[in-house]
């Protein structure tokens, strides 16, 4: 079973935002309290008996909140406008 620690979640939270959030990609604070939320998340999980699998969901749920976007909050401004 592969452990996943603080920085593999902070590495994967500062390319995501890279990508898809440039504006946040270098508030420290901001990485720093989630990949640390993160990793405790999946530990506790794994120490609990979880599997690693629904651990690593639960971190994840954790790490990107707020950040992930659905084709229907993309779509809602052209909504009302003629294409």
């Amino acid at each position: 079973m592969e452990i996943y620690s603080e920085p593999w979640f902070r590495t994967r939270l500062d390319y995501y935002l890279r990508e898809r959030h440039p504006q946040l990609q270098y508030r420290a604070q901001l990485l720093d309290r989630r990949s640390a939320v993160a990793a405790d998340l999946y530990r506790r999980t794994c120490d609990a008996g979880g599997s690693a699998e629904c651990a690593l969901r639960l971190a994840d749920r954790s790490l990107f909140r707020g950040l992930l976007l659905s084709l229907i909050h993309i779509s809602e401004p052209t909504r009302r406008s003629y294409i």
